[in-house]
């Protein structure tokens, strides 16, 4: 066997069937891989696109099928076997296999952890009439209820709660955002964006109730009350959370210990945090063609808005500074390379 055969893993399991996990699953083939590609999804629907569950589906201007990622006739045909309805639970480095919820396990030769995000749970409990947006059928059941009418309540005011209450306006419905911070968009944008957005939502008539936080929401679809810190309350029909999100983790840490030539280093990576669009997926496997950039220089570069470090600093963090300090400078410039072009990155080991 060739050293390009070696090089080249026998079985590429890829954790996460939203839009980067599909998109890693369709480069591989486009790039002529032609061995078993496995695509696992924690959601049992097939793989669609999320940004519009907050705007065109939740305004029906769209609907499932319109957003599909992948479908099944298409799975077919780039021969992905894509399995659905269970949550990756494990990463056994030793044994080469991710386990599933119900114990399953899928041995792999490259493994890709494309998880994303999930909403940051809500304090108050889900129910009619109370609900967050993370999947087609969250969006849909919102929209029930956008339909039955009655003023709206949205607990947090960053993107997610911008677009919920953005699409109940454009239902002529009323809203109100609530959220304690005085500026909510701030943190995500800075101060000067941040009042336009405010600004632009009390032009569309969205009332903003901000700076005091939510101590319960009381009583049944159609008749919420929303009390806040302050000691008033917010009437409303429907109340939808959008309180933020975090990485989907793994129940356990992954160990990931990243092949180089220099001296071996080992990092603990929960899957979605930081590094894991890093440049070495697990197994060793390494994504060739991203660059490095030294940390200290990164932080500069990007601060300034650069698009890419300097050729002549390119490969220099591993002589500057600590070795793990420019490992996280190695994957924080991948993660750029990968969003910007993800696909035009091949697997190797």
């Amino acid at each position: 066997m060739t050293a390009a055969a070696r090089a080249v893993p026998d079985k590429v399991v890829i954790v996460g069937a939203s839009v980067a996990g599909v998109a890693v699953a369709r480069a591989l083939r486009a790039e002529g891989y032609d061995r078993e590609i496995v695509l696992l999804g924690a959601e049992a629907d097939w793989p669609y696109d999320k940004p519009p569950l907050s705007k065109e589906v939740l305004c029906g201007e769209s609907d499932k099928v319109r957003t599909s990622l992948l479908t099944r006739d298409e799975a077919r045909e780039l021969a992905i076997d894509v399995h659905l309805g269970l949550a990756a639970e494990e990463l056994d480095i030793a044994e080469r296999e991710v386990v599933l919820a119900d114990g399953e396990r899928f041995g792999y030769g490259a493994c890709v952890i494309a998880t994303g995000a999930t909403p940051r749970p809500s304090p108050w409990p889900l129910r009619l009439g109370v609900h967050e947006l993370r999947t087609v059928r969250d969006s849909l059941a919102i929209r029930e209820r956008f339909l039955a009418g009655g003023p709206v309540a949205v607990v947090g005011g960053g993107f997610i709660g911008s677009e919920v209450a953005s699409s109940a306006r454009t239902l002529g419905l009323a809203v109100t955002i609530l959220d304690p911070l005085e500026a909510p968009m701030e943190r995500l944008v800075g101060a000067a964006a941040a009042r336009l957005f405010t600004d632009l939502a009390v032009r569309h008539g969205t009332e903003l109730r901000l700076g005091h936080g939510v101590v319960a929401i009381e009583g049944t679809a159609g008749e919420l009350t929303v009390r806040l810190t302050d000691g008033s309350t917010v009437e409303a029909a429907t109340a939808v959370i959008g309180i933020g999100a975090d990485p989907v983790r793994l129940d356990r840490p992954v160990r990931l210990e990243v092949p180089d030539r220099r001296p071996s280093r080992e990092r603990f990576l929960p899957r979605g945090g930081r590094g894991s669009h890093g440049r070495t997926a697990a197994g060793g496997a390494r994504l060739r063609g991203c660059r490095r950039a030294p940390r200290r220089r990164l932080d500069r570069e990007l601060a300034a808005g650069a698009r890419r470090p300097p050729a002549r600093d390119r490969g220099r963090g591993q002589r500057r500074g600590s070795r793990a300090g420019a490992g996280r400078a190695s994957d924080g410039w991948a993660s750029q390379n990968l969003r910007k072009g993800g696909a035009g990155c091949r697997l190797q080991r």
